[in-house]
């Protein structure tokens, strides 16, 4: 009888570690602002991403200080894709970075944006050497108010390993981008999926296999 629990205990912990594997988790995350966070992860190229806004700093050296959707919360630090020192307008509208997925299987990737006044709408793309594969679009919502908004695309196809990701401002460049303010402002930056497998299926196939273990021991044990 022991021997027998034992197996249908056995079942059960085979399922939960098979369910855990295949649990969606946080694979990378940046901190859009915060140097050590950027490290590794935004590229910084000239024409890339501008000066830092912080709710501390003003220009020259940093985004000129704004009403930045109070800073979201009141203390972020953060990145537009335009503004200075990089530029504005045609040749200067888009900006990479790199996220990590490591030996887990990326499906999703989450973006803190502000929808502000200025024109703030965005294309995602992946960036490969065959060419870039659009993964979505943020379409602001033209009101004057200044708002963060928390935005998840699906990738197009599961991911392992470094990717590397475009963002572009899809809006017409606006003045205020010139003065200092910058346009299309990145706080974080978040990458999810499933840890440490990097063939889901199979977790799923082992937790099923597990329950359905677990579920005829316990009939067959209440039967005798």
């Amino acid at each position: 009888m022991k021997t027998f629990i034992a197996i249908i205990m056995a079942f059960l912990l085979m399922a939960s570690i098979a369910m855990a594997t295949v649990a969606v988790s946080q694979l990378d995350y940046v901190n859009i602002g915060d140097t050590a966070s950027e490290s590794g992860h935004l590229d910084m190229i000239p024409d890339d991403w501008s000066y830092i806004g912080a709710f501390d700093k003003t220009c020259p050296g940093y985004l000129c200080s704004g009403g930045y959707g109070g800073y979201d919360g009141g203390s972020a630090n953060f990145r537009g894709l335009m503004g200075a020192p990089t530029g504005c307008g045609q040749g200067y509208e888009w900006a990479t970075f790199t996220m990590h997925a490591g030996s887990g299987t990326a499906d999703s990737i989450t973006i803190r944006h502000l929808d502000g006044s200025q024109g703030d709408s965005f294309n995602l793309y992946i960036v490969q050497n065959s060419g870039d594969v659009f993964v979505g679009q943020y379409l602001a919502d033209g009101t004057p108010s200044e708002d963060w908004k928390t935005t998840t695309f699906n990738l197009p196809t599961p991911m392992t390993g470094d990717i590397k990701f475009k963002l572009v401002a899809i809006d017409p460049e606006t003045d205020w981008c010139a003065l200092g303010w910058g346009q299309v402002m990145i706080n974080w930056i978040e990458l999810d999926g499933t840890a440490g497998s990097s063939i889901p299926e199979f977790g799923v196939i082992a937790a099923a296999v597990a329950m359905i273990g677990a579920v005829a021991g316990i009939v067959l044990f209440r039967r005798h």
